[in-house]
């Protein structure tokens, strides 16, 4: 079973995504209960083991974050299983973001490549009502045993779903040269 330490290893680096940068300045990710109970988790709970980073392109302004969870493997079954429902348990809500103010949201289902023992996908798209302008999210999380790879690539007004497959791909490449 790998360790912390075996899952900061296999974590993404700035070289392994064209143009990227590790942004160590960022906050960790874990926004909390956002209004989708399926969605509004990091993962770790009841994770042995965890790592996590986030990666920068500046122009345009595109991020990919990468957490990695080991889990039992029901856990983490029962992490992909809760993401599926996402896009049928909160298609639509409403939550309130500092420094925008309310923001609907709108999950829906993405297809996305098979890595390891099974994938799921989600588009997230945010729509503040007090500026003109949409984040979208790509979500995969894929299972390799009981380790879970979260893979989130955000964007604004576009996104680059090749992206969001090569960063997946890649993620879980780096774990089996780990072990």
């Amino acid at each position: 079973m790998p360790t912390s330490a075996d899952l900061r290893r296999a974590l993404l680096g700035g070289g392994d995504l064209a143009g990227f940068t590790i942004d160590n300045s960022a906050d960790d990710g874990s926004a909390g209960a956002g209004g989708c109970p399926a969605l509004d988790t990091d993962f770790s709970d009841g994770a042995s083991a965890s790592a996590d980073v986030l990666l920068l392109r500046a122009t345009p302004s595109t991020f990919v974050r990468e957490r990695l969870r080991q889990l039992t493997v029901a856990n983490a079954r029962a992490a992909l299983s809760r993401v599926r429902g996402a896009p049928h348990s909160c298609p639509s809500y409403n939550t309130t973001v500092t420094g925008l103010g309310e923001v609907t949201v709108t999950v829906a289902a993405l297809g996305a490549p098979r890595s390891g023992d099974d994938t799921t996908a989600a588009r997230i798209t945010m729509r503040p009502k007090s500026v003109s302008v949409v984040a979208i999210e790509n979500l995969v999380v894929a299972r390799r045993g009981g380790t879970l790879i979260v893979i989130t690539h955000t964007s604004v007004a576009s996104i680059d779903d090749g992206l969001t497959s090569t960063a997946i791909a890649k993620a879980y490449e780096k774990t089996l040269r780990i072990w």
